[in-house]
């Protein structure tokens, strides 16, 4: 089941498999624990690990970007399987198998570099050469700006879906999909509009937006909690700073 992103779903898809119990234990431990899933492994703890260079921080795509996350999951556990294996069966497979019936020499897909995540990261350029799947990819979009794209709607007068023009929703994909960052106002419409499929994603999805809905409270209260801390820091510091310091001490006194 799909749960925040595609790839924090992959990672945890990743650690399920190997039964791993959600421990907070340093990289080189639970790499001789769980050998075989270095990857995930790596995501879980922010770090890397190599022969000649030992454990060095990662920098991009670890769980830390995704503040709070690790600390929810251990407090937090999944009861359900975690995947993003939806895209894998319902996009990626059947495209690559037309791809192959047709013999394509040519496939196109309409990934912009403007929309971010891992998608800024993944590709460097409009096209691919890729011998192995025997056909070439070309992305006519990528370099396309939100900017651009608006321009080009209103020059070549695109009519919208009615998802956009009538229910209000910004972006349109898979139903109900878990990874939108929007999923509770999409799912708030999709009620309104389409009763039957907010039924049908209910159904399979349930327990995932249950749990990202825990997720996001969980690191709301935890954010509110830093500010907290912070604020009280900070008001230590100024007092610990005027007992050091009696004369601003006096003038403080003076002023009141």
């Amino acid at each position: 089941m799909p749960f925040l992103s595609k790839y924090v779903s992959e990672q945890m898809m990743r650690l399920q498999a190997h039964h791993f119990q959600w421990e907070d234990e340093p990289l080189e431990v639970l790499l001789k624990k769980y050998p075989k899933c270095k990857v995930a492994l790596q995501w879980w703890c922010g770090e890397r690990y190599s022969d000649e260079n030992g454990v060095q921080k990662m920098s991009r795509f670890s769980i830390y970007r995704n503040k709070w996350l690790k600390e929810f999951i251990l407090a937090n556990p999944p009861d359900f399987p975690i995947s993003n294996k939806c895209c894998e069966y319902a996009k990626k497979k059947p495209a690559k198998r037309i791809v192959k019936e047709l013999d394509a020499d040519l496939d196109m897909t309409g990934i912009r570099k403007a929309e971010g995540g891992i998608r800024s990261a993944a590709f460097k350029t409009c096209f691919s050469e890729c011998k192995s799947k025997g056909c070439d990819t070309f992305r006519p979009i990528f370099w396309y700006t939100d900017k651009d794209k608006h321009d080009y709607e209103q020059m070549f007068d695109v009519q919208h879906s009615r998802c956009y023009t009538e229910y209000g929703l910004r972006r349109t994909g898979c139903v109900g999909c878990p990874f939108s960052k929007h999923i509770n106002e999409e799912l708030a419409v999709i009620e309104e509009h389409e009763p039957n499929l907010y039924k049908a994603a209910m159904h399979l999805f349930g327990k995932s937006y249950e749990y990202t809905a825990k997720y996001r409270a969980f690191a709301k209260e935890m954010k509110a909690k830093e500010r907290e801390e912070k604020k009280r820091a900070k008001l230590s510091a100024h007092s610990a700073d005027t007992v050091d310091d009696p004369v601003a001490s006096d003038r403080s006194a003076v002023s009141d």
